[in-house]
């Protein structure tokens, strides 16, 4: 029973940096995505 709690904590740590990996994708994936917009508004206003 001990081997199998240690086997289940090893497997949510295992899994903790891929999820923060990913938010962390998805956060710079967001932020330019944001930035080409603003972008895209100001050379629209400029036109």
């Amino acid at each position: 029973m001990r081997v199998l709690a240690i086997l289940k904590t090893m497997r949510q740590d295992s899994t903790v940096p891929s999820k923060i990996k990913r938010f962390r994708l998805y956060k710079s994936f967001s932020t330019l995505y944001f930035s080409m917009h603003s972008l895209n508004k100001s050379v629209v206003e400029l036109m």
